[in-house]
């Protein structure tokens, strides 16, 4: 099955999505409204589906409002965002280590045959 054909199956009904975050149609609408989901055609992916959750979790047991709930995902974007980026860079030090690696050998093996 294509990628396209099964998001289309993961892709739920807006009531589905409020039932799977256990979140009422209010918080739904306010979360669109913050752009902390965005549905196509009002259908939601499982990634939607736990957004709405995380929020629904950071307004009941931390007791946060919409601005501070903003916040905090603004920050957890970021903190994934430099997680991906040091992860590009632990990376590259690999590859340059190796490369440099292949280097000294390389320099190791023309000097022991050089007269």
């Amino acid at each position: 099955m294509s990628d396209l054909m099964q998001q289309m199956d993961e892709l739920m009904t807006r009531t589905l999505a409020m039932q799977q975050a256990r979140i009422d149609e209010a918080w739904l609408d306010l979360c669109e409204e913050a752009g902390w989901v965005a549905p196509k055609d009002r259908r939601y992916t499982p990634r939607d589906v736990r957004r709405l959750a995380r929020t629904r979790r950071l307004r009941d047991h931390l007791d946060l409002d919409e601005n501070a709930i903003d916040i905090v995902l603004h920050m957890r974007r970021q903190i994934i965002n430099l997680q991906r980026e040091m992860s590009r860079m632990e990376q590259r030090e690999r590859a340059l280590r190796d490369e440099l690696r292949r280097l000294q050998l390389s320099n190791a093996i023309d000097g022991f045959f050089e007269f």
